[in-house]
């Protein structure tokens, strides 16, 4: 974990990335390939619902939400999970989404659309996982 990224020297030099994001994990808010995330320096004490982007222990990059705080340490998920990685360390986490960039448009964390995603799609945490079983239990069914 020695090693300094791109992601990570971008940070330190100029306070800020912007990417698309690859993968699933932070469905419906980020589309892969499509949407652009901008990750800031931290400049703040991190909180719940804060999506932040963090190396793990074996090098790959994740951008997950933080969903509990515990001992200084961090328990994360992506909006398209349901199972917490406990813990990440806070010299783990890199910056903090600040944006989304949608279809042109920058969608402002602190903008109440997105401050009412938060609030259906991740405190009702278990809400979500009964959807997400649901959903993929309909995935794997095949239509004869």
């Amino acid at each position: 974990m020695n090693e300094i990224s791109t992601f990570e020297l971008e940070v330190k030099k100029h306070g800020r990335i912007i990417y698309h994001n690859v993968g699933d994990s932070m469905l419906p808010i980020l589309k892969e390939h499509q949407d652009l995330a901008v990750i800031e320096k931290i400049t703040r004490k991190l909180k719940r619902y804060d999506v932040v982007l963090y190396k793990r222990l074996s090098g790959q990059y994740v951008l997950h939400r933080i969903l509990k705080i515990k001992n200084g340490n961090y328990g994360l998920c992506g909006d398209n999970r349901y199972k917490i990685e406990y813990p990440v360390y806070p010299e783990q986490i890199i910056g903090v989404l600040t944006g989304i960039v949608h279809n042109k448009r920058l969608l402002k964390i602190s903008s109440l659309r997105y401050k009412t995603y938060v609030l259906f799609w991740c405190r009702l945490f278990y809400l979500r996982i009964c959807i997400l079983k649901i959903k993929r239990l309909f995935k794997t069914k095949k239509v004869i």
